[in-house]
């Protein structure tokens, strides 16, 4: 049941995204030729590796899955590419985590079916050519702001994801709990979708939780009460908020309650990377009106923030 779909026809949401993938897998097919380069971008769990994989899927190709902050070298990726054969799709996921040597690697590599293999080090080094076969490569990543302007200029097509609506959630949910043969009400579906943060990977956690506490405490049907004890097991609050945003709201609310706070002195306060913050933390929390962010003056939070964190017992 945790398996990813292989079809489109098994991917549920992102309407826009799939739409466009089929006009160019259709178009590719057509040519006899392998599909442009893609970047994916989206928030964490939105389904960048899953539609990566399903790509490769339609379009008969070997998938090869790379990561961005595992490669450390430009050799790494040169050795990488070597093995790249005649209508793959090259995966990197996290692309804005390749270092910067890396990524002026790929820029030959995208642009011009080229890679450069150093051979020996020091005054004998030489550096050979070789060209690649026809191939695809997809970047996925969650900061499409910290990709290098040149590497993503290379990309032909960017598909942005964006978080799923409640009836695709329900949807997603509804097939979760058939599949794993777990008796459920249908009330539980919207309650769940509400705890995710529209965001796929989330929701089935909470499916999982939901299940297990029912197992666990031989309560039968999965119910929004079943579900409410196992969130609140997790550490997973409503809005589906977790131990990150609530230590967030508590900084902000707390410690400097009316006064705005700049990031860097967010990030340095909360040991987070502020990138971190502004991508992942920020935009669901100012979404629900509980930080306002100023530009030029920082972040507070609001009188909404306190009155949640009162009624969620966190303060």
């Amino acid at each position: 049941m945790d398996e990813r779909p292989l079809s489109f026809e098994g991917f549920r949401g992102q309407v826009a995204a799939v739409r466009a993938l089929k006009v160019r897998i259709s178009a590719a097919l057509q040519r006899g030729r392998p599909l442009g380069h893609l970047l994916l971008s989206g928030p964490p769990g939105t389904g960048k590796t899953t539609l990566a994989g399903i790509v490769a899927h339609h379009m008969g190709a070997r998938l090869i899955v790379s990561h961005g902050r595992s490669t450390c070298s430009a050799d790494d990726m040169a050795g990488s590419l070597g093995c790249i054969a005649e209508g793959d799709v090259f995966f990197i996921d996290e692309i804005h985590g390749l270092p910067l040597q890396v990524e002026e690697r790929l820029y030959t590599a995208l642009e011009d079916g080229r890679v450069e293999f150093l051979l020996g080090s020091g005054p004998e080094a030489e550096t050979i050519s070789q060209t690649l076969p026809p191939c695809t490569f997809i970047g996925a990543t969650t900061d499409p702001g910290g990709i290098a302007p040149p590497l993503l200029d290379r990309f032909k097509s960017h598909i942005r994801l964006v978080p799923y609506s409640e009836a695709e959630l329900c949807g997603i949910a509804h097939d979760w709990f058939t599949a794993a043969g777990v008796e459920f009400t249908p009330e539980v579906l919207p309650y769940l979708a509400a705890r995710c943060k529209g965001v796929p990977r989330r929701l089935k956690s909470a499916c999982e939780w939901a299940r297990d506490t029912a197992l666990a405490y031989r309560l039968g049907v999965v119910t929004p009460e079943v579900a409410e004890r196992g969130l609140r097991e997790a550490g997973i609050h409503q809005h589906g908020l977790d131990a990150a945003d609530i230590q967030y709201l508590r900084y902000l609310a707390l410690q400097r309650a009316g006064e705005f706070v700049g990031l860097r002195t967010l990030a340095s306060a909360l040991n987070t990377p502020a990138r971190t913050l502004e991508l992942l933390i920020e935009p669901e929390l100012a979404r629900l009106g509980f930080v306002d962010v100023a530009q030029g003056r920082g972040r507070k939070a609001t009188e909404r923030a306190s009155l949640y964190l009162a009624q969620e017992g966190v303060i």
